[in-house]
Order: structure tokens, then C-alpha cells, then sequence
């Protein structure tokens, strides 16, 4: 296969949404980088912001239930990256909260539940 007909199947895929070019990774921008930019098809799991070299994830979310879907990225980007330190959503939450297992999140509601009755 022709280096051009892969080309165009890498365009056909960014066109469409469905992959894209990640840059080489370089910590100092003066230098030149040797590495090649590699490319990600895209599978549904994304994270909004990686901070100070996949120390930091955060995900930002234009509501104010946030759910388990939601933090799907997160979680799988914890998996792959084990060197992540914190993980953080972004939302319209009333108020800010420590991230809770479903268990603890589901027992808090009850508890705000109970206190409005």
C-alpha cells in the first residue's frame, strides 16, 4: 500500500472525527523533537485537560448532576496512566464535594432527601 493511500485514510478518519494527530510530546520547546506525533483513534473516552505532565486530569461538564457516565474518562485514564496524582470534574454543582463511590454518593442524596422532607 502506497504511503499516500495511508495518508489519505488518516485524513479520511480526522475529517470525520473519528481520530486525531497528537503532536510529539516535548517538555522543553526550544529543543527539537526526534519523536514522530503519534495518532489516536478515538473511542468515546476523553478526558478535557491533562496538567503538569498526567499529573492532573480534569473533566468539565456543563451540568449540575454530574453521574457515573461522566467520570467514565477519568476513570479510564487512571487505569492506563497510573502515574496520575488527581482527578477533577468541573461542573455546575451547587457545591463542591470530595469524589465519593457510588455507595457514599447515593447515601448523601438520601440524606439531602430526608433533610427537604
Amino acid at each position: 500500500m502506497s504511503s499516500h493511500t495511508v495518508k489519505s485514510y488518516f485524513d479520511i478518519l480526522v475529517d470525520t472525527l473519528l481520530g486525531r494527530w497528537l503532536p510529539a510530546y516535548r517538555r522543553r520547546p526550544k529543543r527539537r523533537v526526534a519523536a514522530a506525533p503519534k495518532f489516536y483513534l478515538t473511542t468515546g473516552v476523553e478526558v478535557d485537560f491533562i496538567v503538569n505532565d498526567m499529573k492532573i486530569a480534569i473533566e468539565a461538564k456543563a451540568t449540575a448532576k454530574v453521574t457515573d457516565h461522566h467520570l467514565k474518562g477519568l476513570r479510564e485514564l487512571a487505569k492506563d496512566h497510573s502515574g496520575l496524582r488527581q482527578r477533577a470534574v468541573v461542573c455546575l454543582e451547587p457545591r463542591p464535594h470530595a469524589a465519593l463511590s457510588r455507595a457514599q454518593h447515593l447515601a448523601q442524596r438520601r440524606r439531602r432527601a430526608s433533610k427537604q422532607a
